[in-house]
């Protein structure tokens, strides 16, 4: 009887943990969706996902070269830093363009949960040779974007920003 108790428990923690990876997978309907791994075969992809979906809604010239850095800095981040070394992981791009002339754009990867936008600005009148690495990539984004939010949930990292049409 304690055998069938114990093969029981093990086989219901699997069924719960195969049920939270799927609910992972569960994106919002009303964006389009593109999901690769986090490699760097991959980027080049990704990135022109949501910028053809960008041409396809008639984003202006002006805020279309925003969007191109924004978009190749948040993944470039996930793809460098968004998992382990030695750990594999899959980045989703979506995107979706609605009536009050918004441009919206979702970046979700699994990995370690970290929160960019939290990152201390770095100091532009500092010297370069002076300056600590990493940060100015991300207040590139906050200073260009006009929305941006990260959200973790479930073990996804969720960074949603908008642009106006």
């Amino acid at each position: 009887m304690l055998l069938f108790i114990g093969c029981y428990r093990d086989l219901t923690q699997r069924i719960a943990a195969d049920r939270r990876e799927r609910n992972h997978a569960i994106e919002p309907n009303s964006l389009a969706w593109l999901k690769r791994a986090a490699t760097w075969e991959s980027f080049s992809e990704l990135h022109g996902f949501v910028i053809d979906g960008a041409r396809a809604a008639r984003l202006a010239d002006d805020k279309l070269w925003k969007l191109e850095l924004v978009v190749e800095e948040l993944v470039t981040n996930v793809i460098r830093h968004g998992y382990p070394p030695g750990e594999s992981g899959v980045v989703r791009v979506g995107y979706s363009a609605n009536l009050t002339g918004e441009f919206l754009v979702q970046i979700r990867s699994g990995g370690l949960a970290f929160n960019p936008l939290l990152k201390d600005n770095p100091d532009p009148i500092v010297d370069i040779a002076h300056r600590s690495v990493g940060g100015l990539g991300i207040y590139l984004v906050k200073s260009i974007i006009d929305e941006i939010d990260y959200n973790h949930s479930e073990g996804i990292n969720i960074i949603s920003f908008r642009i106006r049409i």
